[in-house]
């Protein structure tokens, strides 16, 4: 019989509000910009939420599913701007010395093509976790390892697959047993794992 270790939750309610409540407050500083005062407050509470959020996941990492969605839409946030950037940038090139300045040029076409695809990686892998059913690995814990420094992501090995892991299940994992995990289509993320007694055990 196989016993459940864990039903990963998708994230805590700071997490998950992170995003919509930055949102909220650049809307209210925008909408409300003819009260000086009131559009200061909110976009500097905007500002802190986002200064927070980023010094959380620097400093602990990949800690659950919508740690990792949260970074995703900054990185699509990112490259949306760049491609706005890229793309003023070839209007004026275009309207006045090409020639002249080709290397710009061609470092702005660079710098679009490098928004494009953080804003479609950003976009696709949230969207492929919540929409798509998730796929199943069985096999034996192979190696655990963390990648990158800040932030750290902890990556799991079952059989010859890679996938993630929130910063719970990964200290719950030891090299050798076996399991079966429940993956999330996009960002590879364990969201539910089961141990899986060895025929030793049965």
């Amino acid at each position: 019989m196989r016993e459940t270790i864990t039903v990963e939750p998708y994230g805590s309610m700071a997490d998950v509000a992170f995003w919509p409540l930055v949102l909220l407050l650049v809307f209210l500083a925008w909408r409300l910009r003819a009260d000086k005062n009131v559009a200061l407050w909110c976009a500097l509470a905007a500002l802190a939420i986002l200064t927070l959020g980023s010094i959380y996941i620097i400093v602990f990492g990949m800690t659950s599913l919508s740690v990792l969605h949260d970074f995703d839409v900054a990185l699509a946030v990112l490259g949306a701007l760049l491609v706005v950037i890229s793309t003023g940038l070839v209007q004026e090139i275009t309207r006045g010395k090409w020639k002249q300045d080709r290397v710009l040029g061609l470092f702005a076409i660079g710098m679009g093509f490098v928004g494009l695809a953080m804003l479609v990686q950003g976009v696709m892998v949230p969207l492929q976790d919540l929409l798509l059913p998730r796929d199943t690995v069985e096999g034996d814990v192979t190696l655990l390892e963390t990648h990158g420094r800040r932030p750290v992501t902890s990556v799991v090995h079952i059989g010859d697959t890679q996938v993630q892991a929130s910063t719970s299940i990964y200290r719950t994992l030891r090299l050798g047993e076996r399991v079966r995990a429940d993956v999330s289509r996009g960002s590879t993320f364990i969201r539910r794992l089961e141990r899986v007694p060895s025929s030793s055990a049965k």
